[in-house]
């Protein structure tokens, strides 16, 4: 069974997600995945080099994007042991101001949706080890649905 010390520290594994990555903490944010980590936002990042990578291609759009000072915001985790990592599943919302707001418009939401993690315990900490977005919680739950089918063929 997971530990509440355990819980809370993946909790704080989420929370420095986002706070890196709204605050481009590149170095920061590239620790809290394992070596060979994967993470599937958009594109596909496989390793180390590759999430700095993602990092600096963000970092340069970021100028071309119709909003600024954007912040995500995790809800609902759920946390699940399983035999070699915690799996973990959430809400993703992404809110940012708008360049040019209107009357009453001035906050936007780039992105929602949710995530699918698989988390393991590496060196002195949680990490992720696998990230996907999904645009949806229901493209994340058909996702689930079909390889709980496979599973059971």
């Amino acid at each position: 069974m997971l530990r509440a010390d355990d819980r809370l520290a993946i909790h704080e594994l989420y929370a420095r997600y986002n706070l890196y990555v709204d605050t481009d903490r590149e170095n920061e944010w590239v620790d809290l995945w394992t070596p060979d980590a994967v993470f599937e936002g958009g594109s596909v990042s496989r390793g180390h080099e590759e999430l700095h990578a993602f990092m600096r291609r963000r970092r340069e759009r970021l100028d071309s994007q119709p909003f600024h000072s954007a912040q995500h915001w995790n809800n609902s985790i759920v946390l699940t042991e399983r035999a070699d990592f915690v799996e973990g599943v959430c809400y993703l919302i992404r809110l940012a101001k708008a360049n040019k707001p209107g009357p009453q418009d001035d906050l936007v939401f780039p992105n929602n949706g949710a995530y699918y993690d698989r988390i393991v315990r590496h060196g002195d900490g949680w990490r992720f080890a696998a990230r996907k977005m999904y645009s949806s919680m229901a493209d994340l739950a058909a996702r689930r649905l079909a390889e709980d089918a496979a599973a059971a063929v």
